[in-house]
């Protein structure tokens, strides 16, 4: 089977990290994939792409088309309208695209209106990434929940006082990782900052997570105390399902699908959006020092078990066709 990945490719790494390692492991399960980035914004950045596109699918023989992101799809559309044979598309919603209250332009909303008329009609299947992606789209007949994997050779627990001596952090203090990039406004930051100064019991220090590879995140994740999370909404967030795989403790506001990735696991806790909440499920975690059992908790959502279950969507998709 050949694959193609098309995703936007306006990050520093050409491709998102998180479609990138998945369809690494993809690969290792001896699949053919390739990826194409779509590069630029607004309608011109996206119309620039459909030649070099047109070209990728006439010079390469391709089973499926798996497109991440909703606006990637009018561009892979509108690709496939000068070709005779189309291929299968298979669309995966990442959480912004779906989950997101900001206040757009009418262009802006029409364009949103036709790639989702686009991945409605058009796609052979829709993956989300939780529960209530799925309920929103509403479109059940074709779409399955598929959260994102985690590599579990990569992410795992690891010694705390040892990296905190590679980092060069304090030992005499508490470490928390703010387990995002805080000039996101989605990620709520102020609720996080404004928790953490309410806390007068220990000395702290926030980390962040600006643009980190993956290497340098585990070894940040593991030299914490605690790893938090504040956002306003998420699709199926993987720094979450990252630091379960690292034993880590964890306090989220209740978004994306952190509430059933975490469940009862001791020393992992969801919180309401308010600082007094926030700032005591915090707090009460420093003090007991827990050690949990997250990665116990999560053996399903192994990146090659993940896999395995993306190439079923592919063998269905082919099959119906």
């Amino acid at each position: 089977m050949n694959i193609l990945f098309v995703s936007s490719g306006n990050k520093k790494s050409e491709i998102s990290p998180i479609v990138f390692k998945q369809g690494e492991s993809i690969r290792k399960l001896k699949y053919n994939l390739d990826y194409f980035s779509i590069k630029g914004k607004g309608i011109k950045g996206y119309i620039l792409n459909l030649f070099p596109l047109r070209k990728k699918l006439i010079n390469n023989k391709y089973d499926v088309i798996h497109v991440h992101y909703g606006l990637s799809t009018i561009v892979v559309y509108l690709t496939q309208c000068f070709r005779i044979k189309k291929i299968p598309i298979v669309v995966s919603l990442m959480g912004s695209d779906v989950l997101s209250n900001d206040k757009k332009s009418t262009t802006i909303r029409i364009i949103n209106s036709f790639a989702f008329w686009i991945i409605k009609n058009k796609s052979s299947h829709i993956i989300v990434k939780s529960e209530e992606m799925f309920n929103k789209i509403n479109i059940p007949f074709k779409t399955t929940i598929i959260p994102n994997g985690v590599d579990f050779k990569l992410f795992k627990p690891l010694d705390k006082k040892k990296l905190q001596d590679e980092l060069g952090w304090n030992k005499n203090i508490k470490h928390i990782l703010f387990a995002a990039d805080p000039y996101r406004k989605v990620k709520n930051y102020e609720l996080a900052k404004k928790s953490v100064l309410k806390i007068t019991n220990f000395d702290i220090e926030i980390h962040h997570l600006i643009n980190e590879p993956h290497n340098n995140i585990v070894k940040l994740m593991n030299a914490s105390d605690i790893v938090i999370l504040s956002s306003l909404f998420e699709g199926s967030p993987n720094v979450i399902k990252e630091a379960m795989a690292c034993n880590k403790p964890i306090v989220s506001t209740n978004v994306g699908d952190v509430s059933s990735i975490i469940s009862n696991t001791i020393g992992c806790f969801i919180a309401d959006s308010s600082i007094d909440d926030f700032s005591s499920k915090i707090e009460f975690t420093l003090k007991n020092h827990f050690v949990t059992k997250g990665r116990d908790q999560i053996n399903y959502l192994k990146e090659e078990k993940i896999a395995e279950k993306i190439i079923e969507i592919y063998k269905k998709v082919l099959n119906e066709n």
